[in-house]
């Protein structure tokens, strides 16, 4: 764990609906023409629901893939990067998905915790000067570079950070007060079959890096009788 205010997202967690804006920053070919207001509340759900799982299931700390299908339902599905590994070792994960989901995931992004004296501006503007040293932002799918797909997204105003027992930060259940700034992508509809996912993405300044290959079968539901 970095500092309570400036924490990588792979390490840590948080729940609770939330609304995030674009913040037009061009890093490493990253998009960030035009407000997406779908991709915002996706990115707020994607955070609410990794940051509610308990440590031994949290997909940041999943090392193969066996807790991808976790809690997913709706029509997106979620993918995350790693708690932290060194770029060109990728965390490989296996994972099959219904055909027809949406598929969005982080690619770095940064969970910021106010002090008790400090502003909820004050962290927002600290989550926002350690992503501004984001220098790695990596996307591939099956084979081919898609940074097109890349978009920064930051808190706006504070939101509630749910904490199960045995959460990832290490302490007891709690609810606290938190920002993030980071870098989401929804990919596009994947055809069933398999396909491979890379995503690297990092912050050297900080000491931070995540990579992670995904495996992808996407398959066609079976109706039952």
């Amino acid at each position: 764990m970095k500092t309570r205010r400036h924490v990588s997202l792979a390490t840590l967690g948080m729940t609770a609906l939330f609304l995030v804006a674009p913040v037009r920053t061009a890093v490493a070919g990253a998009q960030q023409a035009g407000p997406a207001p779908d991709t915002n509340l996706l990115g707020a759900r994607s955070l609410q629901y990794a940051l509610s799982i308990p440590a031994p299931q949290n997909p940041f700390h999943d090392l193969t893939g066996a807790h991808c299908s976790l809690g997913q339902s709706g029509n997106t599905w979620f993918l995350y990067i790693t708690n932290g590994n060194p770029i060109g070792e990728p965390v490989e994960r296996e994972c099959t998905i219904p055909a027809g989901k949406t598929i969005f995931m982080p690619i770095m992004s940064w969970v910021c915790l106010p002090f008790p004296n400090e502003t909820v501006q004050f962290a927002i503007d600290g989550c926002k000067e350690v992503n501004d040293q984001t220098d790695i932002l990596r996307l591939r799918i099956d084979g081919k570079a898609r940074n097109d797909l890349i978009e920064r997204r930051a808190s706006t105003r504070a939101f509630a950070l749910v904490l199960p027992d045995d959460n990832i930060f290490g302490v007891p259940a709690s609810v606290a007060v938190a920002v993030h700034d980071g870098y989401f992508a929804t990919l596009p509809r994947l055809e069933v079959g398999t396909h491979v996912v890379r995503v690297q993405g990092g912050t050297t300044s900080q000491g931070f890096t995540s990579d992670v290959r995904y495996r992808l079968r996407i398959v066609k539901p079976i109706k039952l009788p």
